[in-house]
């Protein structure tokens, strides 16, 4: 199981588990990796070259629940640089991410006890 196919099986796992202690308030959880439009989250995003080395569309990591992103990674790929190897370090990014967060969350409520 790769890196994606992980987070989209988390994702579904958090949407039924989500689901099954929130009885009646049902809850949608969604993952996200492909290309955006490089416009979609202008206030977010800076381009440190010179716009012709970037592609127009930029590739978007986000996992949100009824329809609010909870995380979310971005980046503008060169013209020269391969898909595939940016979606795979973008998901490692989400994943570290995801993961801190939790680990920290969990920590931080055991401390509080």
């Amino acid at each position: 199981m790769d890196t994606k196919e992980l987070l989209e099986e988390l994702c579904k796992n958090l949407e039924k588990q989500i689901n099954f202690l929130q009885a009646g308030n049902y809850k949608k959880v969604e993952f996200f990796s492909g290309l955006r439009p490089h416009t979609f989250l202008p206030s977010q995003m800076t381009v440190g070259t010179i716009r012709d080395e970037r592609n127009e569309m930029m590739h978007v990591v986000e996992i949100s629940i009824d329809e609010k992103v909870v995380f979310s990674e971005s980046y503008i790929p060169r013209k020269s640089e391969d898909l595939k190897t940016i979606e795979g370090f973008m998901l490692t990014r989400i994943l570290r991410n995801v993961f801190n967060y939790g680990v920290l969350a969990s920590k931080q409520a055991i401390e509080n006890r």
